[in-house]
């Protein structure tokens, strides 16, 4: 019985300590991003060329933040993501073509000023609290691969025009910025930390058609 009230009283002491000293949080990411990017196809006298669409790219990454600073709290977050499509090109006069996969890929970083909006608290258990925040964020991704780039390598490329497309995607990757909002649930225990995130990012011609897109994030964490 000592020994369980030992317990519960420690857990109490340890809690509001842990809610005041938390300065630095570090962890890992996973997420899902609801981007959609449509099927493409175009035909002409001697060309065809069709090109695969993907929606829902999953992205892996870190975290790392400092709530020291009075009023809001600094976040870093680093993220990569990737996704395969399907490409098919024929050109009659050459007689070459492509049929095969391809891959687009993604690098971010999202810093963000997080306020708290509500705490939350399960005795004996947690803490826990509503966020939101705005922040800037910068993306290095590959072109998706279209009818011009594979026309103007046919009569450049001297190799395989497969090769010479899977190089020049990987060489001539795109800067985008953009800004998000963004809104979570964190709840912490003692030193760890789960954080639920939705987030909207606001990037033009990051994707297709569109000026923007949602995603939905989980945080796994130690704080100090």
């Amino acid at each position: 019985m000592n020994i369980r009230k030992n317990i519960i009283i420690l857990l109490v002491g340890l809690m509001p300590l842990s809610s005041v000293f938390a300065f630095v949080g570090f962890g890992l990411h996973l997420g899902q991003n609801q981007l959609a990017i449509s099927d493409f196809s175009k035909s002409m006298a001697t060309t065809s060329f069709t090109r695969g669409g993907f929606d829902n790219t999953f992205a892996v990454g870190g975290y790392f933040y400092i709530d020291a600073i009075p009023f809001i709290d600094l976040d870093v977050e680093f993220q990569a993501s990737a996704k395969d499509y399907k490409l098919a090109f024929s050109e009659s006069v050459s007689g070459q073509g492509i049929d095969s996969d391809f891959g687009w890929a993604s690098a971010t970083t999202y810093l963000t000023a997080r306020k708290k909006l509500i705490g939350l608290g399960i005795p004996l258990l947690a803490n826990a609290k509503l966020h939101y925040g705005v922040g800037y964020n910068k993306h290095v991704i590959t072109p998706m691969a279209d009818l011009d780039m594979v026309e103007g390598l046919l009569t450049s490329a001297s190799g395989s025009l497969e090769d010479g497309l899977k190089k020049y995607l990987e060489d001539n990757t795109k800067d985008i910025s953009g800004f998000h909002l963004q809104a979570g649930l964190k709840a912490k225990l003692l030193m760890g930390e789960v954080d639920f995130i939705y987030r909207y990012v606001m990037a033009k011609d990051l994707v297709p058609d569109s000026k923007g897109f949602s995603s939905l994030n989980l945080r796994l964490g130690l704080t100090f």
